[in-house]
Parts: C-alpha cells; sequence; structure tokens
C-alpha cells in the first residue's frame, strides 16, 4: 500500500509531464477495494497534472471521507491554477 501510496505521490510531484499516467490514475482512484490513503493519493496527483474537474466531481460522494475531501481540495486548486 505505501508504494502505491508514494508512486500516485511522485505522479503528482512530476506535474504535466505525467498528463500520460491519467488513465491510470482515474482508474486506481475509481477501484474501491483498495486503500483509501491510496485513493486519495491517485486524486491529489490527478489534480495536479489535469484541468479536469468533471473526474474529480465523480468522487464527490464517495464513501470514503478521504477521498471526498481530496477532491473537494483539487477541485479547488484545479479553480486556482487553471484558471
Amino acid at each position: 500500500m505505501l508504494l502505491r501510496h508514494e508512486v500516485c505521490f511522485i505522479m503528482g510531484c512530476i506535474g504535466q509531464p505525467a498528463l500520460f499516467l491519467s488513465a491510470a490514475l482515474i482508474s486506481c482512484a475509481e477501484d474501491i477495494s483498495e486503500n483509501p490513503i491510496v485513493r486519495h493519493e491517485a486524486l491529489s496527483a490527478y489534480s495536479s497534472i489535469s484541468g479536469d474537474k468533471l473526474v474529480m466531481k465523480r468522487f464527490l460522494d464517495d464513501p470514503q471521507e478521504i477521498v471526498r475531501e481530496s477532491c473537494e481540495v483539487g477541485i479547488e486548486l484545479i479553480d486556482y491554477w487553471h484558471c
């Protein structure tokens, strides 16, 4: 779990050059069997590399609080950085 979390974190740190990894991050976030911390980091990374709020909004009603809150923050970051 920790390794998957850290891989997502690094993808977010890479930023725009990691845009080709968007599908993998979305897939990770959609996997409800994945640890919520990993899903949270996948969504955080996605918000760092993409300006697509529609994907983030799909997770606003997620049963995991950390996933929901990551989306709220991610959407705010997208609004700030991609305005």
